[in-house]
């Protein structure tokens, strides 16, 4: 629980009122209690809040009655975090004069609350309540006290699923570990850790990769060219291709503000020089806590607007621009409070994050939302106890699959301060069910590997999903999406023809990823290319609205290479007469050449001829090796 956001200027707490006689305070209290008093609030201007009480004690044995000394003694153990104290204190501040400090009230339900005494608290709530000269924000910050007792009652009365796991010493040391975030793949988990190698608190990315046999190996640091000496970085997600590290670092040179967000890309093995995002994401305020969504477009991360309000922003990737100008998530998510450390899964439609704004357990709980079908945001939903408590949580981060929690807590069992820890989530709290395509891209004559460039395109509605590059030391690549429905993609790079495929996720378990290895060949006389993803309406030549995405490919192909003159060859199956099909597959033929004429490819490096069914290249005796047989292919026949 968060105890001190109901502590106002304790500096200032010794205040005079003399509502009843008995009372004393500042004003006319015994001369020697009001030296302790004095003492005490010198105390804790030097932050020697241990001393600052025993001088408060010393003043009520002299005056039992010194409400002044009573409240601010009230609110030292308060900030001590000793509650038991506090609200004995804050009890006695309340029976000399129940109209003394109304924030009196605040602080101590919020004790009896985070005590589970919530009849207490409540009770306590309720006399505030009775005061007509109480404060708009006093009455707001009262009834929200009275919700999360009601709420943690029933939940505590209803627990949910939570078994916890600590992740072991190849990751958690005696200092503070957090911020677990991991790869789609489950490969490498990156996460945040405090040491005092320097003598002070020094916050590095540390990763750790998995042993493949259900544990992981000694965690390492992440790059120098990520983490520094002078400066904390943290606070971080990793996108879930491995490709991009979001962090968090402060009072760097020429930032906009205390704390602002970098990104850094990894290519081959290593970390590149992290780039501040910029003035559409950052400000003079403090932003943090990143995470982006599974096809890179939105990045959710914190701003604090306020002293005491921190919101949940969120910023889209623009092809001209590149993140458009950061804007606050709906008061659906947002409160008046504070709304931190952002998950959005890759599913793209199920948010989690911390607040202490919405009716929870009473301190920052652990909330999901669903995005709905005209996408907004569903109402929050508190994840429950005892995943929730009386204390502050520590925020999520969900595995692809939906089924595996990783989060940070200083509980106890633990190797240290804040250890990392992964737990089963329960069904009703998951995500929606994603996959992830994994894949390599090779020259198909010496195998080694490219760096080449990735498109994917939704079928049904030909939206290009994402744009991304292999790695340029193995060629692989990996993008998560959700199942349920058909893509088509397509691999380039200079000087090679393009590759293209189609699949299908319609029936992919989330534990099922697709497997790719594409092989790419050079430009030169006589190769010829497969087109996947020419699609024609059934027994005819007309081409379907999906095939545009593979034209314009092909489009692109040759306006980059202007000596190149292509064949566009159709074939078919052997279902059907002979004849037909040969008419059939030069009419599709003719119609490819024609769009490619229609947007700016001359005809005299075209060529378009039908094959029928004379070149099969797979089997017609099954539906698959037909489906295979009926293509457009091109060949290359002049370079």
């Amino acid at each position: 629980m968060n105890l001190h956001k109901y502590l106002f200027l304790i500096g200032c707490i010794l205040l005079s009122t003399g509502c009843f006689s008995q009372v004393k305070t500042m004003k006319d209290a015994d001369r020697k209690a009001l030296n302790y008093a004095n003492e005490a609030r010198i105390s804790m201007s030097s932050g020697q809040v241990d001393k600052a009480i025993e001088y408060l004690k010393m003043a009520i044995e002299i005056e039992p009655n010194f409400i002044d000394a009573w409240n601010t003694l009230a609110n030292f153990y308060f900030y001590r975090s000793d509650l038991t104290n506090a609200a004995t204190a804050f009890e006695k501040t309340i029976a000399l004069d129940p109209k003394y400090d109304y924030s009196a009230y605040i602080t101590l339900g919020v004790i009896y609350l985070n005590q589970e005494k919530f009849d207490q608290a409540t009770e306590t709530i309720d006399k505030l309540m009775a005061f007509e000269d109480i404060t708009a924000k006093q009455k707001l910050t009262g009834t929200q006290i009275k919700q999360n007792c009601d709420f943690a009652k029933d939940a505590m009365m209803h627990p949910v699923p939570f078994d916890v796991k600590n992740l072991g010493a190849a990751m958690n040391t005696k200092n503070a570990e957090y911020f677990p975030a991991l790869t789609a793949d489950d490969e490498y988990l990156y996460f945040t850790k405090r040491d005092y190698i320097t003598g002070h608190p020094q916050e590095d990315i540390w990763y750790s990769r998995t042993d493949k046999k259900g544990g992981w190996l000694p965690a390492q640091r992440v790059s120098e060219n990520v983490n520094s000496e002078d400066y904390n970085e943290g606070a971080h997600t990793i996108s879930p291709t491995g490709k991009y590290l979001i962090f968090t670092k402060c009072e760097s040179p020429g930032g906009y503000g205390s704390c602002d967000l970098f990104i850094s890309k990894r290519d081959g093995d290593d970390w590149g020089v992290p780039q501040n995002l910029g003035p559409n994401i950052n400000t003079s305020a403090f932003e943090s806590q990143a995470s982006i969504s599974g096809d890179g477009k939105t990045l959710y991360f914190v701003r604090a607007v306020s002293k005491d309000n921190t919101q949940i922003f969120y910023s889209t990737l623009e092809e001209k621009i590149g993140f458009s100008v950061a804007k606050p998530l709906s008061d659906i998510i947002n409160t008046p409070y504070r709304e931190q450390r952002p998950f959005i899964h890759p599913d793209n439609n199920t948010l989690y994050f911390l607040s202490d704004g919405h009716p929870g357990m009473g301190g920052d709980d652990i909330f999901v939302s669903h995005r709905q079908a005209d996408g907004s945001w569903g109402l929050p939903m508190n994840l429950g106890y005892p995943i929730n408590t009386s204390s502050d949580e520590s925020g999520l981060f969900i595995s692809l699959d939906g089924q595996t929690a990783y989060f940070a807590s200083d509980r106890k069992g633990g190797l240290g301060m804040d250890d990392l820890y992964s737990f089963n989530l329960y069904e009703a709290a998951r995500p929606g069910v994603v996959t992830y395509v994994k894949g390599t891209v090779k020259d198909i004559d010496s195998k080694l590997p490219l760096k080449a460039d990735i498109q994917l395109f939704d079928v049904a509605t030909g939206e290009k999903i994402t744009t991304m590059s292999s790695d340029i030391k193995n060629g692989s690549f990996l993008i998560t999406l959700p199942v349920g429905k058909d893509y088509m993609y397509n691999v380039s790079k200079d000087g090679y023809l393009f590759y293209s495929e189609n699949f299908s996720l319609e029936s992919k378990e989330g534990n099922q990823p697709y497997l790719l290895d594409v092989q790419l060949s050079k430009i030169k006389e006589g190769i010829s290319i497969v087109l996947k993803n020419i699609f024609f309406e059934t027994n005819k030549a007309d081409l379907k609205p999906a095939s545009k995405t593979e034209l314009n490919k092909l489009v692109d192909l040759l306006t980059k290479n202007i000596t190149l003159k292509i064949e566009i060859g159709g074939h078919t199956d052997n279902v059907g007469a002979d004849a037909d099909n040969l008419k059939l597959s030069d009419a599709r033929a003719k119609a490819v050449m024609a769009y490619l004429i229609a947007n700016g490819i001359s005809a005299d490096r075209l060529t378009a001829k039908g094959y029928g069914e004379t070149l099969p290249i797979a089997d017609n005796a099954t539906p698959e090796g037909r489906a295979q047989n009926r293509r457009t292919e091109f060949k290359v026949t002049s370079k």
